[in-house]
């Protein structure tokens, strides 16, 4: 379609021109605009960054992101992927890898250590035939789908997390075909290029080349593109990817640049939604967030908020999912209501979570909250005095991350887990707040390094918090809450069982005169006397945190921040 736009603003150009100019200078013309067209073929056709025929994601919508998309194609090769994967899980990092559906199918035990291991799984169409026609729509359609359900169907069978992983993200083969263009977009995918490729799979590349290529070339907020399996017509050569990617990993982390997973970069899911319909990705987007931190900045707090009230109008508009959970919400607190009304709460619902959004900037910029005042309900102070390690449990509920701030204000070292698909990020937090007297655990980095750094903050004596109310898929336990079943996760009380410390349920919520309202039940003590007991004392832990989390709903329902459906369907 943009080809086809572009073509046809250059033919009325040179329509124009024909018109007007003298007829000794229209073959010129002509012959200038046929050159045009070509050469945007030719870029169109072999270019990695070019939107063309369909647009495509090369590089991070933050022009000041310090991160680098990671990504290696061609895989799951049994012989080279193992190797790769051991290399970041040395490193600590995890990358996207756009597999073979013939790969995915015939290696489903590497899909699922990629999962496992905290690495994004993608689609890789791989060379497909060159000619443009409608068959080869057709074959490009097969081809995705038939990727996508091998993913599906390995991590489906024997996961973990008893959980299916359907990928969002398609790497398109070098040569690009305008008879693709859409074709992974209806089936709502994102078409991921890349600003640096390595190389790699080129005849007679060494490590040394392959580390100067990637180091040097690489700039922030770009991806760059490896391989973790050889050429297909040269199965059997050596890959220097392996020899190279310690070095190469070490010189980006030295010109401060992160590599990360391509969806952290772009901001966009890595997977299909689960049916709960939550990627992680904060409402608003980045965008969005940026412009209200501009305006908080350079015009204050009563500005910001007079933008907001046509700002959550609009949301109700064009948020017809996130309008339905709200008007569910009121629905099981209150009962049916007329359209007015559920309509009208839905803006008092989006306006209540727009003006807790502005508060969190401003404590995540200034590192305080300016003009709250603080009342503090349950054994903060117990919890505070705690001679080890003590785990705070929250929920998206209010603004906990003001009140985690004066936690730490009260003399205690705070660690927050936070998910850096989210455009408040932990890379944001970093480099946006660097005042904020908390640290901040990667969510998105490897589950093994998240598990180890939770625990040593806790094993130092330091408070760790953490959200206890979204799962990323259709995994958890399943937990009456308000009149219905949700699934909660057991990482929190698992955590604190491993530890050996104990947790107190938390939730903040801030009242219209911005006084803030800190509930804190507890601690909850998951001390089993045998393994036979471990799957009981989580599900009632999961339980006591229902049932307080709907304790604090009722009395400040608006103060609720999942828009998304939470209950599970019955």
């Amino acid at each position: 379609m943009r080809f086809v736009v572009i073509s046809a603003l250059l033919a009325m150009t040179a329509a124009v021109a024909v018109m007007l100019l003298p007829a000794h200078r229209t073959s010129t013309v002509l012959l200038a605009g046929v050159a045009v067209v070509i050469a945007l073929v030719i870029r169109g056709r072999w270019s990695v960054r070019s939107s063309l025929f369909e647009a495509v994601s090369w590089r991070s919508p933050d022009r000041g992101d310090r991160r680098v998309g990671l990504s290696f194609d061609g895989g799951a090769d049994p012989l080279w992927t193992p190797r790769i994967l051991d290399v970041l899980a040395e490193q600590g990092v995890s990358a996207t890898f756009f597999v073979m559906r013939e790969h995915a199918r015939e290696h489903p035990e590497l899909i699922r250590r990629l999962i496992a291991e905290g690495h994004e799984v993608g689609c890789h169409a791989g060379a497909l035939p060159g000619e443009v026609s409608p068959a080869q729509r057709t074959r490009m359609r097969a081809a995705l789908t038939r990727c996508r359900e091998a993913v599906r169907t390995a991590t489906e069978s024997k996961s973990a997390t008893g959980s299916a992983y359907t990928p969002l993200l398609y790497r398109p083969p070098d040569t690009r075909n305008p008879s693709h263009a859409g074709v992974a977009r209806s089936l709502g995918m994102v078409v991921v290029g890349m600003a640096r490729r390595g190389n790699d799979d080129v005849r007679g590349m060494t490590a040394a080349r392959l580390t100067e290529r990637c180091v040097e070339r690489t700039r922030p907020g770009e991806i760059l593109a490896l391989h973790d399996a050889p050429p297909t017509s040269r199965p059997d050569d050596e890959l220097p990817t392996v020899a190279a990617l310690p070095d190469i990993l070490d010189g980006l982390k030295r010109r401060g640049l992160d590599p990360v997973p391509v969806s952290a970069l772009l901001a966009v899911p890595a997977y299909e939604e689960t049916r709960r319909g939550w990627t992680g990705r904060s409402r608003g987007g980045r965008s969005g967030i940026a412009f209200f931190a501009s305006v908080l900045k350079r015009l204050g707090p009563r500005a910001a908020g007079a933008v907001l009230l046509p700002v959550a109008a609009w949301f109700v508009l064009a948020s017809p999912s996130g309008r339905r959970a709200s008007i569910e919400l009121r629905t099981r607190l209150h009962g049916e209501a007329s359209l007015l009304t559920q309509w009208w709460w839905a803006y008092r619902h989006f306006l209540a979570f727009g003006r807790n959004l502005l508060a969190r900037l401003a404590a995540l910029h200034d590192g305080t909250t300016p003009d709250a005042t603080y009342h503090f309900d349950g054994p903060v102070e117990e919890a505070l005095r705690e001679p080890g390690g003590v785990l705070f449990v929250s929920a998206h509920l209010g603004d906990w991350t003001a009140a985690s701030q004066r936690i730490a204000l009260r003399g205690r070292r705070l660690a927050v887990v936070a998910f850096d698909g989210a455009a408040l990020g932990a890379h944001q937090v970093r480099r946006d707040a660097d005042a904020a007297p908390f640290f901040v655990i990667d969510a998105t980095a490897p589950p093994t390094s998240v598990a180890m750094e939770i625990l040593a903050h806790l094993r130092d004596g330091d408070a760790v918090a953490m959200l206890g109310d979204r799962t990323l898929h259709d995994d958890g336990v399943a937990t009456p809450f308000l009149d219905g079943t949700v699934r909660l996760p057991a990482g929190p009380w698992v955590t604190a069982m491993l530890a050996d410390v104990p947790a107190f349920l938390f939730a903040a919520v801030r009242n219209a005169q911005g006084e803030l309202h800190c509930y804190v039940r507890g601690p909850l003590r998951l001390r089993p006397a045998d393994r036979s007991r471990r799957r009981e004392l989580i599900a009632d832990a999961t339980r006591q945190f229902a049932a307080f989390l709907e304790t604090c709903v009722r009395r400040d329902p608006l103060q609720w921040a999942n828009f998304y459906p939470f209950w599970e369907q019955e």
